[in-house]
Order: C-alpha cells, then sequence, then structure tokens
C-alpha cells in the first residue's frame, strides 16, 4: 500500500474544457496534485486501481457500481465531488421523472462513497441532511479558472476569436457608454433549477434601462444560446451585444469592460453554487455587481451585493473606488482561491482517504 499513497485518478462525468466543472475541479485539480507531488491522473475503465478514486460530478447507477468494484477488489477508496444540488426535485413531479431518477442515483452514490468532496458549506449542509448516513463531506473551494489567469489566455488567436474582437470593437465604437458603464454577463443559458442562467437578465433589464437614462451604458451577453439572448432583449432601451463564450476569447472579451453583473438568486439551487463567477470577473480586472449567495460573503464590501440601483450606480460613477475593490479581491483570492491553495487542500485529503481505513479526520479540510 505504501507505493500507492499519492496515487488518485479522476473520473469526470465530462471530458472538455469548454465544461466548467471538468476544467475547474478536474483538470485544473489533477495538475495542481501534480504539482503536491501527488501521482494524480484521469482514469477510465480497465485502467490500473488507484489507491483513491474522484468521480467528478458523475454518479450514474453503472460508474458507482464500478467504484464499488474497485473497492472490493482492490481496496480502492472512493470518493464523490459535487458542485452543483442535483437533489432538487419539482413538487409536481412523478415517479419517472428524470430529475427524481437523478436525485435518486445521487443519493444512492453519496450513500455508497467513502466520502464526499464539495464546493460549498451550503451544498455541505444539503447532502448531510437529505443523507444523514453519508460517512464524511469536506468542503473544498474552486480554484480561480485558468482562463482568468493570463497562461489561460496565450497563444495565437483563431480566426473565430479575431472575429469576435473585431465585432466587439465595431460594437463599442458604435455605442459609447459613459466612463465605467461598459457592462458585462457572462454564463450557461440553462441553469433552470437556479432560477437563473440567462434569465436573471429579465428582471435586471428594467433596471439597467433605468441607469441607461441617466447615462449610456452597453451590455455584453457572453453565453451560449444567441436564441435565447434575442428573446430577452426586445424591452432593454440600452445597446447590446452578444458574443459566443470560447475559452479562448473569454478572458479578453470580459476584460475589456468595467462591472460584471452577476446576478444570483437565494434558491435552493443558488445558495450552493461557488464563488466561481464573482473569482473569475475580479481576477480578470473587472469590478463585480452581483446577488448575495453564501460563497460570495468573503467578497462583501469588495463586490456590490443585491443593491442594483444606488449600489450599482456608484460603482460605475467611481473609477478609483473600482480599482480598489478589484486590488483588494485581487489580494484575497492570492491568498485563497489559487490553484497552488486549492489543490493542496485536495493533496491533503487525497492523502487521508489512502492512508486511513474508516472515518478520516475532517475537520482542517472543512
Amino acid at each position: 500500500m505504501l507505493n500507492r499513497l499519492s496515487d488518485v485518478a479522476f473520473w469526470p462525468h465530462r471530458s472538455d474544457r469548454d465544461t466548467a466543472s471538468f476544467r475547474v475541479r478536474c483538470a485544473a485539480i489533477v495538475d495542481g496534485l501534480r504539482r503536491h507531488g501527488v501521482a494524480a491522473r484521469f482514469y477510465q475503465p480497465g485502467d490500473p486501481p488507484p489507491a483513491v478514486l474522484v468521480l467528478s460530478k458523475r454518479y450514474d447507477t453503472q460508474s458507482v457500481a464500478h467504484a464499488q468494484a474497485l473497492r472490493h477488489a482492490a481496496g480502492t477508496r472512493w470518493a464523490l465531488d459535487l458542485c452543483d444540488n442535483h437533489f432538487l426535485v419539482p413538487p409536481d413531479a412523478l415517479p419517472g421523472d428524470k430529475l427524481a431518477v437523478r436525485a435518486a442515483r445521487l443519493i444512492a452514490a453519496v450513500q455508497a462513497a467513502d466520502w464526499v468532496i464539495t464546493s460549498s458549506e451550503p451544498l455541505r449542509r444539503e447532502i448531510e441532511g437529505r443523507v444523514p448516513a453519508v460517512r464524511g463531506v469536506s468542503v473544498i473551494e474552486d480554484a480561480v479558472d485558468e482562463i482568468a489567469q493570463p497562461s489561460g489566455a496565450a497563444g495565437p488567436p483563431a480566426l473565430r476569436n479575431c472575429l469576435q474582437f473585431g465585432h466587439q470593437r465595431l460594437f463599442e465604437l458604435a455605442h459609447r457608454a459613459a466612463p465605467g458603464r461598459r457592462l458585462v454577463w457572462f454564463g450557461n443559458h440553462a441553469a433552470h433549477e437556479a432560477g437563473g442562467g440567462i434569465d436573471a437578465l429579465i428582471e435586471l433589464g428594467a433596471r439597467l434601462n433605468r441607469h441607461h437614462a441617466q447615462a449610456p451604458l452597453t451590455l455584453t451577453v457572453i453565453s451560449n444560446h444567441r436564441e435565447k439572448y434575442h428573446g430577452l432583449r426586445t424591452p432593454w432601451r440600452f445597446p447590446s451585444i452578444y458574443q459566443d463564450w470560447s475559452t479562448g476569447s473569454f478572458a479578453a472579451l470580459v476584460a475589456r469592460h468595467d462591472v460584471a453583473i452577476v446576478p444570483a438568486h437565494p434558491t435552493p439551487f443558488g445558495i450552493c453554487k461557488s464563488s466561481n463567477r464573482l473569482v473569475t470577473a475580479f481576477s480578470l480586472g473587472v469590478a463585480v455587481a452581483a446577488g448575495a449567495i453564501p460563497a460570495y460573503e468573503p467578497f462583501r464590501g469588495l463586490a456590490v451585493l443585491d443593491d442594483w440601483e444606488e449600489g450599482l450606480q456608484a460603482l460605475m460613477d467611481d473609477a478609483g473606488e473600482r480599482a480598489r475593490r478589484i486590488q483588494q479581491a485581487k489580494a484575497i483570492i492570492a491568498s485563497h482561491y489559487t490553484l497552488d491553495v486549492i489543490s493542496g487542500q485536495w493533496a491533503a485529503l487525497i492523502r487521508r482517504l489512502a492512508t486511513e481505513p474508516a472515518a478520516v479526520a475532517s475537520a482542517s479540510a472543512r
């Protein structure tokens, strides 16, 4: 067993870097663990059994059965990593509803796992409330996304990215925002459980209309559903532009703006989200106005939280205040959210799981 103490394999539900959960909580962590001296790798059935197997947002019946078989045959400890509250089921859902089936599979996986890792304290409480028999849960936050780092934007731009940048420049020339009023929203269009996604712009639109009436503003929407955007923008009286989300262009596009608007809703899904989007915006040198959820609390006083009227207006109107807030937020990120810090927490937990046969003392990892 001694030669396998630092052997961990990650088995993600998806394996492309356009998927944030893979990029942030799997691919980046494998790289970070290697820097901490852990023999981290990706896993496919048929590979040599690792000391620890992490199912990254992967909890289908077949995968859980495979992990259980590895535990029985090779002594592999296996953990489940979750970053979303997938326990939620609509009150009117029938037993065969896909969300009900998903929730049942998740509960079974949590019950079977040796350990569960999650991205926020509210999600930890949700897991322990839904599955009281869970063996243990550790909270390890998201590291700052690699696309918000200088290395993430390196390399020659593809033709598609050049076209995006050209389109953005033409938009900015045609619609000149007042100083501090170049706004950006980014995210997935389809976060239905959160009551958010791009639909969050429906209620913000009226508020931005009022701000625009006071001084011209512009909004860039970076997402993955152009038709959805066009359906929302009809009542907007301020100029806006849609850009397709791409790892190659995202960082440079966001950095052209003054304020990122990050609406978040205190729904059972929304309160479990991590700080990823807020941290990403600050890391790219953009001030933040956001909804208030627990993961954003370390940035209270730096991000404008739940104040879309006077707070957002003051943020847009004061360049010095924006710079101060960004600088202080970056200091917090450097202390608590870097890949080195976060992967160090993963390394400590992996080593405990590999060496301790039963319950893991998790106080320092929570």
